[in-house]
């Protein structure tokens, strides 16, 4: 059942699908009885025009539904969001997602990478520093130390290293 509820929770056209699906019935549902539910009590209780009201109830939702699914979160923007310039770090434990160094000393520090925003490093001193991985990073290491153990994921995962060893950037998936 688990395998059933990600597959249509990851799949965009049955999503679509049962959305137009559902659509559909209340359609028909709302069509069918529309001119009893109007004559019995639409008319009787409610003074605004019936246009208006189909506007507020089903078309306003699903344009906020449309714009807030559209809407891309902070922690994926670009850029760092927080600088900081000329501090130095010791024996810390120092999270650099979404932030932006420049001219840090870095001695001995625990350097944490969470794989949630952007970061950045210039013209740093690093001094025996120690990295981590821990949240999205760390999903993706495995999956990508999973990936090599299986030989027909071997190539994505060599291909990978190869853009990163040349310098290049990957690809951003849909939505990104």
């Amino acid at each position: 059942m688990k395998r059933v509820a990600d597959f249509v929770l990851t799949n965009w056209v049955v999503l679509l699908l049962m959305f137009v699906i559902s659509l559909l019935g209340n359609a028909v549902t709302i069509f069918t009885g529309w001119k009893a539910f109007y004559n019995d009590y639409l008319s009787k209780t409610i003074s605004m025009p019936t246009w208006l009201i189909v506007v507020v109830l089903v078309v306003l939702p699903f344009a906020i539904a449309v714009f807030m699914a559209r809407r891309r979160p902070d922690s994926l923007s670009t850029a760092p969001k927080e600088r900081i310039t000329n501090q130095t770090f010791g024996m810390d434990a120092v999270v650099i997602d979404g932030k932006h160094f420049t001219g840090c000393t870095f001695n001995g520090t625990d350097l944490i990478l969470e794989g949630i925003a952007p970061f950045g490093f210039e013209y740093c001193t690093f001094n025996d520093p120690r990295f981590r991985v821990t949240k999205h990073a760390e999903l993706t290491l495995g999956a990508l130390i999973a990936m090599y153990k299986n030989e027909p994921f071997r190539p994505f995962v060599e291909g990978t290293f190869n853009i990163i060893r040349q310098g290049g950037s990957f690809p951003r998936g849909p939505g990104a």
